[in-house]
């Protein structure tokens, strides 16, 4: 979207994508509470192997989150 300014010439106005803002946050806040997980799945008995497994996957989701998101920002 694009409007024309006082001196003529026109200036891009590229709008937020307010689904790619949530979209980060979440992302954001998913691999946050990645870093909790293995604690956690130590205390309900799981081995250390299975819990790495756990937050590497949810680590992973976390990061395409946020690059999926922030590639879409200003869509």
């Amino acid at each position: 979207m694009s409007f024309d300014d006082e001196a003529g010439g026109e200036v891009d106005v590229r709008s937020l994508n307010r689904v790619a803002v949530a979209g980060l946050i979440g992302s954001f806040f998913l691999a946050l509470t990645g870093l909790f997980v293995l604690p956690a799945a130590d205390a309900v008995g799981l081995s250390t192997r299975n819990g790495f497994w756990i937050v590497l996957a949810v680590e992973f989701v976390g990061a395409v989150g946020v690059g999926v998101s922030a590639r879409r920002l200003y869509d």
